[in-house]
């Protein structure tokens, strides 16, 4: 108990007795009887007392507990809900995450814009914490809730939530890619506790006339080996838009949306938990197509030199 609890307290405590004990000393003309009253009273205010110090302890103990510890992440950042701190207000709307958390450090959901593609501010999920922050998160496969088998508008468009699973939307994708500078991609994966991740130094999809083709990725490190480099050049395939280069769709044939050659090497948008072949979450270099993975995050922000 801290001392300026204790010695409160301990003052009303005295106060207590000493008024009892003087209303004893000027009862000494009373009956036993009252004085027998007088000694049940003082112990019922005793107890009364030692009532309230147990529960100014149990409060402060219950108060102390709820201090987050200095080592404890706090809660994302959601704009929708919490306001930006007055250290970090700014009078425009960030362009991206890198400066979106600039001033925050914290993962979450913040608005940003980019003119050339909407004068409409949208929301995006930032990382501020993986490799020195500023993420956009594009991509995101936790918990199978969100169905990824969809059409060429959702795709185009984006669907799911950002606090849980969610496409970014083609759209938004190829503006990200086109009118903020040079961006690389990382994609971050974990499955039955292993952790692995791809990167790719130059990231680049064409518009919906061109099919949002895979027209660049750079250079490849990681350790997760690279399943994304047999893709480039194709076009994006949807359950209802067959433009790879396979007899079939193979969009419809294994479960997922994605820039499909004859058919894939990787496959993150396939169906969550689907261990068939080549129809879950495939990244072929790290589980084989018999393996749908349980955790991506598939990730872009400016190329840092």
């Amino acid at each position: 108990m801290p001392q300026g609890i204790f010695f409160i307290s301990f003052f009303i405590l005295m106060n207590f007795v000493c008024s009892s004990f003087a209303n004893y000393e000027k009862s000494d003309t009373f009956v036993q009887f009252e004085n027998m009253m007088m000694q049940h009273q003082l112990l019922a205010e005793m107890n009364e007392m030692k009532t309230l110090l147990r529960e100014l302890n149990h409060r402060f103990e219950e108060n102390e507990s709820r201090v987050e510890s200095p080592l404890t992440e706090s809660p994302i950042f959601d704009i929708r809900y919490d306001v930006i701190p007055e250290k970090c207000a700014t009078n425009y709307t960030p362009i991206n995450c890198h400066e979106a958390t600039a001033c925050t450090k914290r993962n979450g959901i913040y608005k940003i814009q980019i003119d050339s593609y909407s004068y409409d501010p949208f929301l995006v999920e930032c990382d501020a914490k993986t490799e020195n922050g500023g993420w956009i998160v594009i991509q995101k496969r936790q918990d199978g809730s969100e169905d990824f088998y969809r059409d060429w508008k959702d795709y185009k468009n984006g669907f799911g939530s950002l606090p849980g699973e969610f496409w970014i939307g083609l759209d938004k994708l190829f503006a990200l890619t086109h009118y903020l500078g040079s961006q690389e991609l990382l994609i971050v994966m974990e499955d039955e506790g292993v952790n692995r991740y791809a990167r790719y130094s130059n990231f680049i999809i064409g518009n919906e006339s061109d099919y949002y083709s895979l027209k660049s990725l750079g250079k490849y490190t990681g350790n997760a080996g690279d399943s994304l480099s047999h893709h480039l050049g194709m076009k994006f395939t949807t359950k209802d838009r067959d433009n790879d280069e396979d007899a079939n769709n193979c969009a419809e044939t294994f479960k997922g949306a994605w820039w499909h050659r004859k058919c894939h090497v990787s496959n993150l948008n396939g169906k969550y938990g689907d261990h068939a072949f080549g129809r879950g979450v495939n990244w072929h270099t790290f589980k084989n197509y018999t393996r749908s993975i349980q955790y991506v995050k598939m990730m872009i922000r400016r190329r840092r030199e």
